[in-house]
């Protein structure tokens, strides 16, 4: 449940503040109130003529751990709505993509919404004694993603 609307004069952490709402089971602090279009939790704040958005979950990883420079607030708790500074930790986009692949985050094969192959489908291109391009035409893909198929560096875990 929100807060009461708190005044303009109020700190950026204090605005924060009026915006969530803990979860018991799980420790987090879910935003309730801007979301930016991928989902994470944004705060308008206008200052001199401009509009500036605020990363909430960057703003409070920061109150937390220091200025993040060029690093990202990763979560711990893999929920995007969650702002709870002890669920933030400062990382590299690289430390990001592998915590996501490890917790199984990232589509990945017939699971992703823009795939065009299956398993099935790889398995009659790397049989297949036919060129990369006549390959690429049958399946509507680029040549190299035939390639990448053909030398295992993708859908490695079809046999």
């Amino acid at each position: 449940m929100r807060r009461k609307t708190p005044k303009r004069s109020a700190t950026l952490i204090e605005r924060i503040m009026n915006y969530y709402i803990p979860e018991p089971n799980s420790g987090c602090w879910l935003w309730e109130g801007d979301k930016d279009k991928r989902g994470y939790p944004v705060l308008a704040v206008q200052t001199d003529y401009k509009r500036k958005m605020h990363r909430i979950h960057r703003v409070m990883c920061e109150q937390a751990h220091g200025p993040l420079g060029d690093l990202h607030a990763l979560h711990k708790c893999d929920n995007p709505y969650c702002i709870n500074p002890d669920h933030l930790r400062p990382g590299t986009h690289q430390d990001n993509m592998k915590e996501a692949a490890e917790r199984a985050r990232m589509p990945r094969a017939e699971r992703h919404p823009q795939t065009v192959l299956n398993a099935e489908k790889v398995r009659e291109i790397r049989q297949s004694g036919m060129t990369y391009s006549q390959l690429s035409k049958k399946y509507g893909v680029a040549v190299s993603c035939i390639q990448a198929v053909k030398q295992r560096r993708t859908w490695k875990h079809v046999a």
